[in-house]
């Protein structure tokens, strides 16, 4: 049925959007660090390796 198909195609979509922070946010807590300095953080590392 077409509503099936559809559906299949939204829940493909919904899953393929989301986003996992799991990792991340564990370290950053493990370090006592927010979300957004730990991100900052991990920016500033990368630029520095790269020659940004």
């Amino acid at each position: 049925m077409i509503s099936e198909e559809l559906k299949l195609i939204v829940d493909k979509f919904n899953e393929q959007g989301k986003m996992n922070f799991l990792e991340e946010t564990t370290k950053a807590k493990a370090h006592g660090l927010s979300l957004s300095a730990f991100f900052r953080l991990a920016a500033d590392e990368y630029m520095n390796n790269h020659n940004w």
